[in-house]
Order: C-alpha cells, then structure tokens, then sequence
C-alpha cells in the first residue's frame, strides 16, 4: 500500500470522563489502548510498508467508532449540560481522526459526514432502521433540538429490510481464490447474475474484511442487500462491483456508496490478492475512472497505461446519486493529512 505519514495519537483531550456513560468509559479505555499500540503498528509499517492492519487495531477503532455513535444518538447536543456537549463536538472530531487513522491502516469504515449535502451511513450501524437519507435529514434536525428522547426511539416502530448478517450467516457469501479461479462456499466457480443497485452494472457486489481480510460476494438487493450488509457495518479494505464468469474475473471497481473506497483501499486488496486476479481482467481503481488490465495496473500502478476495451466495458456504469457522491478524481489516493503530533 502507499506509505503515507504516520498520524497522531486519537486524542482524549475534547472528551471528558464520566464515571456514570458507559459509552464515554469504553471509548477512553480503547483509545488509550490503541494510542499504546499505534506505535508499534508503526514501526512494523516501517518495516513492512506493505503490511495489512492488525486485528486488534481494527477490532480498537471499530469499538471506538460504534461507541462514538451511540453516545451522540443518546441525546441532542443543545439538550446536554457543557460536559456533554463538549463530548458530543470532541466525538464528532474524533470519527474524523478514526478516518485519518483508518487510511493510515489501509481500511474504511462507513460514510461518516457531517455535511448535510453528503449521506450518513454510520447511523445505521447503531439500528439497521436507520438506513437513508431521509433519516438523515431527520438526524440533522434532531441534533438542533432540545428533544429529551433517544433518536432511535423516533423509529422504534419502524421496520426495516436491510439484512446485517451475522457470522454464521455471511459463511454462505463467503468467495476464495483456487488459482485465478473465484469459487464460491461450496467449492464452485462463481458467474455473477445481479445488478449493482449503486453503480448500475450488470455485476455483484463485493467486499473484503478488514478484519478478517475475507471476501464475501452476492448480487445486491436495493433496500435489502448492500455492501455493508455482509460485515454489518464493520470497516473493509475495499468494497465494489465485479463481473465473474465461470470463476474467471473479467472486471473489478470500488463503487461503493456506503464506504467510499480510494485507490489507496484498492491498492491494498491488490497486494492480498493481486496475483490471484486473472491478469487479463479489467480494473477500475478509482470511481468512475480509467480502466485497466489488472496485471499492467498491478505491477505499474499509476504508470500503467488505461485500456480502451475496458473502459468500453464499464461504460453502463450509471452511479445512482443518493446524496454524496464517490471522488472520482485519478489522483485521490483517498489519504488526509495526518494532524500535528500531541505533545
């Protein structure tokens, strides 16, 4: 993956403790935890500039992430005392770090934005029927308020269609790699059937774990079926389309709307399983950008030359616009600049 500037530390110093939030007690104790492990994953990346992210920095920041977003649905900001809504504003900057240090590690969690021109899809971590941008747009409203009741309980008579499966559910999505052949949980080549319910493409979706760095893959279902179905929201290297027939890859993106992914989360799934990809396949890095074959694109990178029968490949791709749109710059790498050091 590229090697970009180590980040700072997650900082504490916006949060105070509380002896009472159970949630404010678990996010300074797996901070603290991960800011004790951030070195060494960074002398290991020093070493090993290719390195995947360790388990137990996905498994701290994800903790971290989930704990962030229940604290904030607890109550509106206006509605807390000073101590809560310095919380509530030191929360907000902190999922913006996890992000920093998310791509430091080479792995996205879900849109996070607080922009109310993007989407927000981390509010459906916290309850699977807070999926969409119309719950959003209530969220957004919520927040300004002096509203005493929870925001999920504004829904609780909501249901709702979106599957998050469990372990022992996705087991049935999961894919491997026998030589350039992709098969599936019962040993069999895969062709792909579905239609991307984001991109438009006559493809599957995909999505590999951060934490496990396994690969599950179904045709999508709008409303149902999304990429973050499969890890229930948990962060993943890359996520996207792809066209499989009789287990031989033709065509790979990172058209996701929930995570987003960058070249840099493309880059990193290319150094796990690059050389299982079949070679003549086409790859599109970046949203919406050039296409090429995946062995120029692999052992060139950004060097390599864009292919045109590729690029005719892709051309219905037809990204559905559900409020924020993907980069499709060929230059995003997706990496912000890491803050200034804490003393």
């Amino acid at each position: 993956m590229p090697l970009i500037n180590p980040p700072a530390k997650l900082n504490l110093g916006n949060i105070p403790a509380s002896t009472k939030n159970e949630k404010i007690k678990f996010i300074h104790r797996d901070v603290n935890r991960y800011n004790l492990l951030l070195q060494t994953v960074i002398n290991l990346r020093r070493a090993n500039p290719n390195g995947f992210a360790d388990a137990r920095v996905v498994d701290l920041l994800d903790s971290i992430f989930k704990n962030a977003i229940a604290y904030m649905l607890l109550k509106p900001r206006a509605s807390r005392g000073n101590k809560g809504q310095d919380r509530t504003q030191g929360l907000r900057d902190l999922i913006d770090e996890i992000e920093v240090h998310a791509q430091y590690h080479g792995i996205k969690f879900l849109v996070s934005s607080f922009n109310d021109k993007e989407v927000n899809y981390w509010l459906e971590r916290e309850d699977q029927k807070l999926y969409g941008g119309d719950v959003y747009k209530d969220f957004l409203k919520w927040v300004e308020t002096t509203e005493k009741k929870n925001f999920t309980d504004q829904y609780a008579g909501v249901s709702s269609k979106l599957v998050y499966l469990a372990k022992s559910d996705r087991e049935r999505y999961e894919v491997h790699f026998d030589g350039h052949l992709i098969k599936d949980s019962h040993d069999n080549p895969i062709s792909t059937r579905g239609t991307s319910s984001f991109s438009g493409l006559e493809a599957d979706i995909y999505v590999c774990s951060a934490r496990t760095q396994r690969i599950y893959s179904a045709p999508s279902e709008k409303g149902q079926l999304h990429h973050s179905s499969f890890m229930s929201g948990e962060p993943v290297i890359v996520a996207g389309d792809w066209v499989i027939e009789d287990g031989r890859l033709r065509y790979i993106n990172t058209a996701s709307g929930h995570y987003r992914p960058t070249i840099g989360n493309m880059r990193t799934f290319l150094n796990l399983y690059g050389a299982f990809l079949d070679p003549q396949a086409w790859i599109q890095p970046v949203y919406k950008g050039p296409v090429y074959k995946v062995r120029d694109y692999w052992l060139r990178g950004d060097d390599a030359k864009p292919d045109p029968k590729g690029a005719d490949f892709a051309k219905p791709f037809q990204p559905v616009t559900d409020g924020g749109g993907q980069s499709s710059k060929p230059t995003d790498t997706g990496y912000k600049t890491p803050p200034v050091s804490l003393p």
